[in-house]
């Protein structure tokens, strides 16, 4: 049971890396499995953090801070910080972890900072956090039983997360304007009646297995300024929701192809565009959408499906 303690204040073009080979090592993370209360790291604010905890908070520009641990039951912390200074981040954040049941947290304060968080065995869980404009945040997990929430507020904001094994969670927030859960419009690609698919993998929310939940919901600060959302599942018994409120000109795309799956789409604004693609038998289906000029379309293909779509002022 190891604790690394790491912190850098200030400077450009900084590396700090931490490696760890072992079991239950140390910067009291936990995140208790999420639902999502997010958290990281406790929900910012910092401006020039010190006082307690830390692993890796790091203030400064075009810095990169970088953990990979190999190991079970680890609780894995990263800050970054920084707004303006001509203009601000700029910060990379990277956590690698190979094992189980470990939990891993990164919070990035300021502009176009970058985070990713990659995980491959079971039980763990992943959360992030980045309030300012043009960030991204990516998240891969490999295995059962694991859980990950991204929180995103202001502009500009892209987001992804990767889950291949059974019984996941995914959970994705945006609040601004012009954010993305998801890649261009190649999602949308059926034309004549015939499905023209071209889907990026690493785009939205991406989730291959069976009793995987993934939800995702956005909400705009500007009437003009809408945002773009997909998701993409492969399995049985799976359930997606997609949740975009106060939008104008905002897109939804899901594609869930297996049996005794659920989809669920709400669109309110103007100029929405929701599609819902379902492939295989026993899957449930509804999209609403509130407000004017929305495009809606639902495809299901197989047998005893149910479908309900909505629309109104």
């Amino acid at each position: 049971s190891n604790a690394a303690d790491q912190y850098s204040k200030g400077g450009m073009g900084s590396t700090i890396e931490i490696f760890q080979n072992g079991n239950g090592n140390d910067f009291t993370v936990d995140l208790s499995a999420l639902t999502c209360g997010v958290n990281p790291l406790t929900d910012i604010t910092w401006a020039d953090k010190p006082a307690g905890d830390f692993a890796q908070y790091q203030n400064g520009r075009f810095s990169i801070s970088s953990i990979d641990i190999f190991g079970d039951d680890n609780h894995t912390a990263q800050y970054s910080e920084y707004t303006v200074w001509s203009s601000s981040g700029e910060n990379d954040q990277e956590i690698d972890i190979i094992g189980d049941d470990n939990n891993a947290a990164q919070g990035a304060l300021g502009e176009s900072n970058i985070a990713d968080i990659d995980m491959s065995g079971d039980e763990n869980t992943a959360a992030q956090k980045q309030v300012g404009d043009n960030q991204q945040a990516y998240a891969t997990q490999i295995g059962d039983q694991n859980k990950a929430c991204q929180d995103q507020s202001t502009e500009l904001e892209y987001s992804s997360i990767m889950q291949d094994g059974d019984r996941n969670a995914a959970s994705t927030s945006q609040t601004g304007s012009k954010n993305t859960i998801a890649g261009s419009n190649d999602w949308h690609t059926y034309a004549n009646g015939v499905l023209l698919e071209h889907v990026p993998e690493d785009k939205g929310i991406y989730q291959e297995g069976d009793d995987n939940t993934a939800t995702i919901s956005q909400v705009s600060t500007h009437w003009n300024y809408g945002h773009q959302a997909a998701v993409r599942q492969y399995g049985d018994g799976n359930t997606m929701s997609i949740a975009q409120t106060g939008n104008a000109f905002t897109t939804g795309y899901a594609r869930m192809d297996g049996d005794g799956n659920t989809g669920s789409f709400t669109q309110d604004g103007a100029s929405c565009t929701g599609w819902l693609y379902m492939g295989g038998d026993s899957n449930s289906a509804t999209l609403s959408q509130t407000g004017d000029s929305h495009a809606a379309e639902m495809y299901q293909f197989g047998s005893t499906n149910t479908a309900t779509v909505t629309q109104s002022l």
